[in-house]
């Protein structure tokens, strides 16, 4: 690998600073893991999250002592919060906002730096990098960055057999470096994918999610399907896979369509989620109509019932749930729309999504993987128009009561009606059919009166005497 870029790169200020506050005692003091990575292949650390660094010193407090409220000319370190050997921190500038996130775990000397990074779960993460610049790599991964290939640091056989949940972490991994494991590596876990049904299935959320929220989600869902753990974890995705095979007449590949929508969608745990499984419920619903034209009826319906049952299984808590579920329930409505809408109904679709119609329209952008760009452009055109709407809508609601002042008075007259709670039922009556689309808002009082006598006698509703 050529490694030109790195010599010639100078450390970010923050890091510059923790390295001095460190070595000043007398300790070595090295970055790993992603930094290590990005410096390597990019020559900085712009797009870098969190930043992990190994230091030999003895004693805690000498950790504590350098660097616990430590301010340079440009840049202060928050309070550490330690947890056993390792310390958790941020790098602010002197507007107080955070410039970078650090984790720092302490080591006795730099003996033990190689089994440390022994510890660490993928070669790629393993190598280390002092503030000279020179690179300690014991296992390879610089070879396999260079290759953009993924391999765990301790023998794939062994660590999947010991712990099956490795499988859900070399995934989180793939998604993360946007690395493809080795063939190795997807044989070796292929033969030990059942194993993860000996695990209890709330444990797979943590690094499942992890993978499904990280930049390439479709690395991380590839590996699983191709390794067979999907089979396991998530048959009904599985399903998808290749089923566009088994019909007479064409369709897309569902389950590459669903992976392209994961990896566009918002990086959120509802949105990714319910970009994850909007489709699952087609492979119950696909007919074939006598023009030979392939359809999914209802489908949304068998998707959001689906997703229930998946993210219960994933231990998601209720009300993720029923938001996911929504959102896959309604995740057509979005592609819907024309310009013929009324006010009525961009007010009842803002209604019916109740506080998630942002997440809506994000998934409904990530749905889109159409490769004609005529198409991309009318959708992306309606979604802005869609968008605009929403906006207007919610400002005119938020200025103008839905009925019109003084109708509770016309409300006792026209009908005979005593004062009392009856007249608020009535119109309440009114506001929940101007919400939902059925009456329209703005309106002559009169209109209101006749609606609500009508639906007196059509339903029997109560109606006291004066």
């Amino acid at each position: 690998m050529d490694l030109s870029r790195l010599a010639a790169t100078e450390l970010p200020g923050e890091i510059r600073f923790i390295f001095h506050r460190l070595t000043k005692r007398g300790a070595k003091v090295w970055l790993v893991g992603s930094a290590v990575r990005d410096l390597v292949l990019n020559g900085h650390l712009n797009n870098t999250g969190r930043v992990d660094m190994v230091v030999a010193l003895s004693g805690a407090k000498g950790v504590e002592q350098s660097l616990a409220g430590a301010a340079g000319d440009k840049v202060f370190l928050s309070p550490l919060v330690r947890n056993g050997q390792v310390f958790s921190f941020e790098a602010r500038g002197a507007d107080g906002q955070t410039i970078k996130k650090f984790q720092l775990m302490q080591i006795g000397s730099d003996q033990e730096l190689e089994t440390t990074l022994a510890f660490r779960e993928v070669t790629v993460n393993a190598v280390a990098l002092d503030q000279e610049l020179n690179l300690v790599d014991p296992f390879g991964g610089l070879l396999d960055l260079e290759r953009g290939e993924l391999r765990t640091v301790q023998p794939a056989e062994r660590v999947f057999k010991e712990n099956p949940l490795y499988i859900l972490k070399v995934a989180k991994h793939a998604a993360f470096h946007r690395m493809y494991p080795s063939d190795k590596l997807v044989k070796a876990a292929s033969r030990e994918a059942d194993r993860l049904l000996d695990i209890s299935p709330n444990k797979w959320r943590p690094e499942f999610e992890r993978m499904l929220l990280n930049r390439n989600p479709d690395f991380g869902l590839r590996f699983l399907s191709d390794c067979g753990a999907l089979n396991y974890i998530l048959p009904e995705l599985t399903l998808l896979s290749g089923f566009e095979k088994s019909c007479s007449v064409h369709h897309k590949d569902i389950f590459q369509h669903t992976v392209e929508v994961c990896r566009q969608a918002k990086p959120t745990a509802t949105v990714r989620w319910a970009a994850l499984l909007h489709d699952v419920g087609k492979f119950w619903t696909r007919t074939v109509s006598r023009d030979g034209q392939v359809h999914f009826f209802r489908h949304e319906e068998m998707s959001a019932y689906l997703t229930r049952g998946i993210l219960a299984r994933f231990s998601l808590d209720p009300r993720t749930i029923e938001r996911v579920s929504n959102l896959v329930l309604n995740h057509s409505r979005i592609t819907l729309y024309s310009a013929d809408w009324t006010e009525s109904a961009v007010r009842r679709l803002i209604r019916d999504l109740d506080g998630s119609l942002e997440d809506l329209v994000a998934l409904a952008k990530a749905d889109i993987t159409s490769k004609r760009e005529d198409k991309l452009e009318e959708i992306r055109l309606l979604t802005e128009e869609l968008e605009r709407r929403i906006a207007e809508v919610r400002e005119k609601d938020s200025k103008e009561p839905l009925l019109p002042k003084g109708l509770g008075n016309e409300i006792m007259e026209y009908l005979g009606l005593a004062p009392g709670p009856i007249i608020g039922e009535l119109k309440e009556l009114l506001e929940k059919a101007i919400e939902e689309g059925s009456l329209e808002r703005g309106l002559e009082n009169q209109q209101y009166l006749e609606y609500l006598a009508q639906r007196i006698q059509d339903q029997g509703l109560p109606t006291p005497s004066k």
